[in-house]
């Protein structure tokens, strides 16, 4: 419990449905030490409440598979991670690159709290 340093996160998060987001936080959080770093990329979706936006294909790079992710606003992913124990501490967004999928890119840097 709480021993590790930091944690990536990277596109992860997406594959979970929207009400598994709180569970998976707080278990990151509960692995990370007092000020143990976290950092979270994923995709974001185009409006300003996306709270059941759920991209799907079944199609991935030319082959049959099922693909489904959860897409948030910065918003909304700053709010679970500050309700799982952490302070976010920075959040960046970037348009998609012309080759990449059309939604926004979350980049969202937090520690972890002190236990209370």
């Amino acid at each position: 419990r709480g021993e590790l340093v930091g944690l990536v996160a990277f596109y992860s998060l997406i594959h979970l449905q929207r009400q598994e987001f709180p569970t998976a936080l707080t278990e990151f959080r509960r692995v990370l030490a007092p000020g143990g770093r976290l950092l979270l990329a994923m995709h974001g979706g185009a409006g300003t409440d996306v709270s059941d936006e759920t991209v799907r294909t079944d199609q991935w790079f030319g082959h049959d598979v099922s693909v489904a992710a959860t897409l948030v606003t910065p918003e909304e992913i700053a709010r679970l991670v500050e309700a799982a124990g952490f302070s976010v501490d920075d959040t960046a967004v970037r348009s998609p690159c012309a080759e990449e999928y059309p939604s926004q890119r979350i980049y969202l840097q937090a520690s972890a709290r002190r236990a209370e």
